[in-house]
């Protein structure tokens, strides 16, 4: 079994968005510039996300 390590350094109420896939670094950027974006009616909320983009979480492939 493979061990992850663990998550820290985090806002207990932010949103954990993990990457695990690497084929595609464009679309990874234009997630996190979505993700990251004020919310609300004028953009009055700040976004409280947690992103990890760290290989160690890649999904493993079949040999």
């Amino acid at each position: 079994m493979r061990v992850l390590p663990e998550i820290d350094g985090r806002d207990e109420f932010a949103a954990s968005v993990i990457r695990t896939d690497y084929c595609d670094g464009a679309s990874w950027q234009e997630a996190v510039r979505e993700l990251t974006q004020p919310w609300g009616e004028q953009g009055q909320f700040e976004a409280h996300v947690h992103l990890i983009d760290d290989p160690v979480w890649a999904e493993p492939h079949p040999m």
